[in-house]
C-alpha cells in the first residue's frame, strides 16, 4: 500500500513537474519525507516580515507548502506574485477603461509601467533562484516592493487623488517581502 501510495505520489508530481516546471525536485522528496504540515519553517520566514499575518496566510494558502523547504517556499512565493500580479495588471486596465478623469488615466498608466517591470522582475526571482543567487533575488524582490510603493505614491503627488490600487499594491508589496525574507534565509544559512 505504502509503495503504490509512493509510486503515485511520484506520478502526480512528474505530470505536475510538465505542468508547471517550476516546482522543484526537493518538494517530492520533502513530500514522502514529511507529509506534516511545515509550520515551523513557514514561521522562521514570516518572522522577518513586516506584516507577519499576511505572509503566513499568503503561504497557507497554498497546499505545496504543507511539504516545502526553503527553496519550495520562494517558488511558491514567486508563484503568488505571479499570479497576483496578472490579476492587478488586469485590474488597472479596467479602470483605465471606466476612469473619466484624464489626470487619474495618466496614473493608471504610469501603474501598469511598474507592473510590467514587476513581471519582469518576478521572472528574475524565478532564474536567481534557480542558480541560488540569493542576493540577487534579494534585490528583485525588493524592486518589487519599491515598485508597489511608487505606483501607490503616483496617486499622493498632489494630494488630490486617493488611489484606488491600495489594496493591490500593498498585496504585491507584502508578497515581494516574502520573497526577501527567503531569500536573506537562503543567503544566511
Amino acid at each position: 500500500m505504502a509503495t503504490s501510495f509512493r509510486c503515485l505520489l511520484l506520478l502526480l508530481l512528474s505530470l505536475l513537474q510538465v505542468v508547471h516546471p517550476t516546482m522543484i525536485v526537493a518538494t517530492a522528496a520533502a513530500a514522502m519525507a514529511n507529509p506534516q504540515k511545515n509550520s515551523d519553517l513557514v514561521a522562521a520566514v514570516c518572522r522577518n516580515v513586516p506584516n507577519h499575518a499576511f505572509c503566513i496566510e499568503a503561504l497557507e494558502s497554498d497546499t505545496r507548502t504543507a511539504t516545502a523547504d526553503l527553496p519550495g517556499l520562494a517558488f511558491i512565493a514567486i508563484d503568488l506574485l505571479r499570479w497576483n500580479v496578472s490579476s492587478i495588471r488586469n485590474y488597472i486596465m479596467f479602470l483605465q477603461i471606466i476612469e473619466k478623469c484624464p489626470e487619474k488615466q495618466q496614473y493608471l498608466s504610469i501603474c501598469i509601467v511598474y507592473y510590467i517591470d514587476i513581471q519582469g522582475l518576478f521572472g528574475s526571482c524565478y532564474e536567481y533562484l534557480k542558480k541560488k543567487q540569493y542576493d540577487k533575488m534579494n534585490a528583485a524582490a525588493n524592486a518589487v516592493i519599491s515598485n508597489a510603493f511608487d505606483c501607490e505614491a503616483t496617486f499622493l503627488r498632489d494630494g488630490c487623488y486617493s488611489s484606488p490600487l491600495t489594496i493591490r499594491n500593498n498585496f504585491a508589496a507584502n508578497l515581494g517581502d516574502i520573497i526577501v525574507s527567503v531569500a536573506n534565509l537562503l543567503g544566511n544559512p
